[in-house]
C-alpha cells in the first residue's frame, strides 16, 4: 500500500468534493 498515492487520491477526492459543496452553500446561502 502506497501511502502517499493514496492521500494524492483523497486529495483529489476532496478538491472534487469542496466546489460541489460550495455552491450547495453558496444556493442557501442566497435562499
Amino acid at each position: 500500500m502506497d501511502e502517499k498515492r493514496q492521500k494524492k487520491e483523497m486529495d483529489l477526492e476532496v478538491n472534487s468534493f469542496v466546489p460541489l459543496y460550495q455552491q450547495l452553500y453558496d444556493n442557501i446561502k442566497n435562499k
